[in-house]
């Protein structure tokens, strides 16, 4: 038998290790990529706003497709590979670690923004999103079926947010200094292809040890019904409108379905535009470029951090409460920021506000998987089925879900350029001087400030309604049935 260790009785077993894995290597590339992505294209290759728009409509429509797509698809697979998430998860790794770097390397002269450069970021973020969501889906499917024992996911999620530490402080904490804040972007280039080289290795660690139960029952029967030409699948007697009927119609769903439009909609502006924001509401004379790094950092490995240390809360109070909290909390520091114009123009209240705000979001965000997967329980139970359809409902959760990763950069640059971004822009080697300047100040701490209340007013409505509160409390769900 394979080496257990214990953290809190919770038993930290090869599966375990290889989940720590995957958070580990898609947090490394996922925090480069949301990070960097938008501001290299609209200010190194000078994206035209049409073809920016244009290239997220069409981010949108490809998630809309492929989200349940690949989720039907893994669990009712008719292909050995994708029998088993590790499999899945196996053989998608490198062309997912090659999609990461598509956006790196320019395919035609910096600075023209012509449509190439528009096709450049339309393939860019459909080859991206197609790998992310493949492994993503997988991975989540994991959370769920490792375990069917509240402290064992909440054990896993500690042992998660110690992988995102890991990838995100090596991802951009690793391109920030190395390329000093973009820079040098040889360096930056080069550091790229050294991080997905990580995370694939990292991804095939995990495909190689990430077991389940359920992916073990499957793979017995398929050596059994091999030789008959008959291949099992997780789901049978229902089409893939059926199952997602199913899903649909569970109110803790669709409760926690919005809540997570309005979390992913927030977390994508930040992972998109603070860097353009920082850059622009703090002067670099107030902020050295050394602290503005670590700033920039501590800003994808603060959530995980408040993770680890929050783990006990979780435990006792239970994740409903711990993510209800976030919500007044974004409402208060959104109303202090405007009420106090940014912090009374010291940029260190500004900073602090906006780490403790960002990180209790992305923490929240992360415990977003322990409620999807009570979710999947409660349906596996609902229509006595003998495993659970983890990936239908993940996959339709991302489906409602993951167009906001293209409407929160469309809308908020939308607005930015009503307010003189794309000017700018054309400006930024003497932005002081630039007559519209405060105006697109302004502009950008009225987001800030607004839309925290706006989402968090909206949340708090949807999760009052969410039902599957004490999971903390319950004993262990009988999931594997004979």
């Amino acid at each position: 038998m394979a080496s257990v260790l214990r953290f809190n009785s919770f038993k930290i077993s090869r599966p375990v290790l290889a989940f720590t894995a995957l958070s580990s290597g898609l947090t490394m590339v996922h925090s480069v990529f949301h990070f960097y992505y938008v501001k290299i294209f609209l200010e190194r290759y000078h994206i035209s706003t049409t073809w920016f728009q244009i290239a997220q409509f069409l981010y949108l429509v490809w998630n809309t497709i492929n989200d349940p797509l690949f989720a039907y698809l893994q669990d009712s697979a008719r292909f050995r590979f994708l029998k088993t998430r590790r499999g899945a998860i196996l053989y998608a790794a490198p062309f997912f670690t090659l999609a990461f770097l598509i956006p790196w390397f320019p395919w035609e002269e910096e600075g023209k923004g012509s449509w190439v450069t528009g096709l450049h970021l339309i393939v860019a973020l459909s080859l991206y999103d197609t790998g992310f969501t493949f492994i993503g889906l997988a991975g989540c499917c994991l959370f769920t079926e490792i375990s069917s024992q509240h402290s064992d996911r909440l054990g896993l999620a500690w042992m998660s947010s110690v992988g995102n530490i890991v990838g995100s402080s090596i991802g951009v904490y690793s391109c920030e200094f190395s390329s000093k804040s973009l820079q040098n972007f040889s360096n930056f280039q080069v550091t790229c292809v050294c991080i997905a080289l990580c995370s694939w290795l990292l991804m095939t660690y995990t495909g190689l040890n990430a077991h389940t139960e359920f992916d073990k029952a499957v793979e017995k029967s398929d050596d059994v019904s091999f030789d008959n030409h008959q291949s099992s699948s997780r789901v049978t007697g229902f089409t893939m409108c059926q199952l997602t009927k199913h899903v649909l119609t569970n109110k803790n769903f669709v409760c926690f379905v919005i809540v997570n439009f309005c979390q992913e909609f927030q977390k994508t502006w930040i992972s998109n535009f603070s860097v353009i924001v920082t850059e622009n509401l703090i002067p670099a004379t107030t902020i050295s470029p050394y602290t503005r790094g670590i700033f920039h950092g501590l800003l994808n490995t603060f959530p995980a951090i408040i993770v680890i240390f929050g783990v006990s809360v979780v435990r006792y109070v239970g994740s409903h409460r711990v993510i209800m909290w976030n919500f007044y909390l974004k409402i208060f520091i959104g109303l202090f920021l405007y009420v106090s114009h940014g912090g009374f123009g010291n940029p260190w209240i500004l900073m602090i506000c906006m780490l403790i705000e960002i990180g209790y979001t992305g923490a929240a965000y992360n415990l977003f998987t322990m409620s999807l997967s009570d979710i999947a329980d409660e349906d596996m139970q609902k229509h006595n089925r003998k495993h659970p359809i983890s990936s239908m409902i993940y996959g339709t959760n991302a489906l409602i879900v993951k167009p906001a990763n293209s409407l929160s950069p469309m809308v908020v640059t939308a607005i930015l350029n009503w307010y003189g971004y794309s000017d700018l822009r054309e400006n930024s080697e003497d932005r002081s001087s630039w007559t519209g300047y405060t105006q697109l100040q302004e502009a950008m701490l009225a987001i800030l400030c607004f839309m925290p209340v706006v989402v968090g007013v909206i949340q708090m409505a949807a999760w009052s309604r969410y039902t599957l509160r004490n999971t903390h409390k319950s004993a262990e769900l009988e999931i594997i049935k004979s």
